[in-house]
């Protein structure tokens, strides 16, 4: 009696062909798409079923169609002799071969919409035990808020603060300034600018920014020597 076939039998009959082959094999490109789910697939791909019963393996081309389905585009049965047949009666297993085929083939990444795709989320197909590592990658190359690793907060960044809350802004405010100047976010550019207001400096007895000149305003106030007298304002008597 026959053996039934069942999708781990004709997983075990499938071979993806890595992807330099088919780039220098097929002379085509492929490109990390989204097969919805929060998966993606390097497309087009080709595929090898193999089944040892049958006088004949199966060369399948897989791709992606307009409305992001994915499927068969071509299936090319050859000889055990290599010989390219005619389909004929053969009746291949599509329904189990189909998913057996995604199994090897997708990896998890971003939550896409199908057909979705991002040459630059991913430099190459990654080997099944990267995959993990591919998933780690995916979600920083494409998170709206990707974590930017801080400086540690030195003297010298803090004079540096100071230096770019004083130049002159060309039309943005002193805050932003200071943002672009360190090459960081404006909230992070607004703590640093507080932490100078409140560090002295290693060699005199100000600070490196000096107090605001009021709540919720930009600038340094005037500090008065001390001992110094405000002159007396002249009477109009």
């Amino acid at each position: 009696m026959a053996n039934r076939l069942t999708r781990a039998v004709v997983e075990s009959h499938v071979t993806v062909v890595p992807f330099e082959d088919i780039a220098r094999t097929w002379a085509l490109e492929t490109l990390p798409r989204s097969v919805g789910n929060g998966f993606w697939a390097w497309l087009p791909a080709v595929a090898i079923y193999d089944d040892p019963t049958r006088p004949f393996t199966a060369e399948l081309l897989i791709d992606m169609t307009a409305d992001g389905t994915v499927g068969f585009s071509t299936v090319t049965l050859r000889s055990r002799a290599g010989r390219v047949m005619r389909a004929g009666d053969e009746r291949l297993p599509l329904s189990l071969i189909a998913p057996a085929v995604m199994g090897k083939l997708s990896y998890p990444g971003p939550v896409e919409r199908a057909g979705v795709f991002r040459p630059q989320t991913f430099a190459r197909p990654p080997a099944p035990e990267d995959r993990e590592a591919a998933l780690r990658q995916a979600i920083l190359a494409t998170s709206p808020r990707r974590p930017r690793a801080r400086a540690p907060v030195t003297e010298d960044r803090l004079q540096k603060v100071a230096e770019a809350y004083r130049k002159p802004h060309e039309g943005k405010t002193r805050r932003a300034s200071v943002a672009d100047a360190l090459n960081v976010s404006k909230s992070r550019a607004g703590e640093l600018i507080r932490l100078a207001r409140r560090t002295r400096r290693p060699d005199s007895e100000e600070n490196f920014l000096g107090p605001a000149p009021g709540p919720r305003r930009a600038g340094e106030a005037e500090i008065k020597a001390a001992g110094a007298r405000a002159p007396k304002k002249r009477s109009t008597k």
